[in-house]
C-alpha cells in the first residue's frame, strides 16, 4: 500500500474513535448569564428581625380622650400618633422555580413587636359662661403581635432574588383609657367650685385587619440557606378595637433555610 494510502487511512481511522466514543460523554450545557445557580423551588423556614413604624390617625387618639392635642396639653410619645419600635418573628413559606428563572411562592410570618406607647393629657375646657371642665387622664396603645400571609413574585439571577409582595396583614393591639373630668362652676367672679365628676376607665383587646405590600431582595448563601432584606407597608381597615386602625412601615432582615 502507498504511503499516500497509509496515512489517508490512519487520518480517517483517527477522526472515527473519538465518535464511537461520543455517546459515553455527557452533553455540556452552556451557562449564561440568566441560569439560575441555585433551585428556588420548595418549603423553607426562617426568622425576620427588624424595625417598625406605626402611625396612627390623630383623630382617632383626639376622639379616644376628649380633644387631646387640641384643648388639652399633652405629652408622652403617642401625642403625634407614632410609635416606633422592634419586630422579631418566624416565616414559614413554599417557592416554585421555573425554567426561565421566575419565582412564584406564598409566605406567612408573625412577629412580636415592643410597639407599646402612651400619653397623659390635662387641661381644662369652658363648657358655659359659669361652667368648665377639668380633666386629666392617659391614653396607651400596645401592639405585641403583627402577621401577614403574601404571594412573592421574583426573577431569579445567578443567587439573587429580587421580588415583590403583596397580600393580607393581621395585628393584636390592646387599647387603654383612663380620664377623669371634674365639673367645676363658677360662684363668683374667680371662684371655681367642683359641682361633679365623671370618671372613665376603659381598656380592650381585639384584632385588626388590612392589606400588605412591598419587595425586597433575597441571595442564596448556599444550596439551603438564604438572606434577604425586605420593606412591608401595612394599612389596616378594619378592627375590633373601633377606628383604632394604624399603618405600620417595616424594613427587616431575615434568614432561610430551604427543605
Amino acid at each position: 500500500m502507498k504511503l499516500g494510502v497509509k496515512l489517508a487511512v490512519l487520518a480517517v481511522a483517527g477522526l472515527m474513535a473519538p465518535a464511537a466514543h461520543a455517546a459515553d460523554i455527557p452533553a455540556v450545557i452552556p451557562v449564561t448569564s440568566s441560569t439560575p445557580a441555585v433551585d428556588w423551588t420548595g418549603f423553607y423556614l426562617g426568622g425576620v428581625a427588624g424595625g417598625v413604624v406605626s402611625s396612627l390617625d390623630h383623630n382617632s387618639i383626639a376622639g379616644a380622650v376628649g380633644l387631646v392635642g387640641q384643648s388639652y396639653g399633652c405629652v408622652g410619645g403617642l401625642c403625634d400618633g407614632k410609635r416606633e419600635s422592634y419586630a422579631v418573628g418566624a416565616t414559614f413559606g413554599y417557592n416554585q422555580a421555573y425554567a426561565d428563572g421566575g419565582v412564584l411562592g406564598i409566605e406567612a410570618d408573625v412577629a412580636y413587636s415592643g410597639l407599646d406607647e402612651g400619653l397623659d393629657f390635662a387641661g381644662i375646657v369652658p363648657l358655659s359662661a359659669n361652667q368648665r371642665l377639668d380633666a386629666t387622664g392617659m391614653a396607651r396603645v400596645d401592639t405585641p403581635f403583627l402577621g401577614t400571609l403574601r404571594l412573592r413574585a421574583g426573577y431569579a439571577v445567578g443567587r439573587f432574588l429580587p421580588f415583590v409582595t403583596a397580600g393580607v396583614a393581621v395585628t393584636y393591639s390592646t387599647v387603654e383609657l383612663q380620664s377623669l373630668g371634674i365639673v367645676e362652676t363658677q360662684t363668683s367672679p374667680g371662684n371655681w367650685t367642683a359641682t361633679g365628676a365623671a370618671p372613665v376607665s376603659v381598656r380592650g383587646s381585639g384584632w385588626t385587619a388590612g392589606w400588605t405590600a412591598g419587595g425586597g431582595l433575597e441571595y442564596a448563601i448556599s444550596e439551603r440557606w438564604s438572606a434577604k432584606t425586605e420593606y412591608l407597608y401595612v394599612d389596616l381597615i378594619t378592627s375590633t378595637l373601633g377606628d383604632e386602625t394604624p399603618k405600620h412601615q417595616m424594613l427587616r432582615a431575615g434568614l432561610n433555610y430551604r427543605y
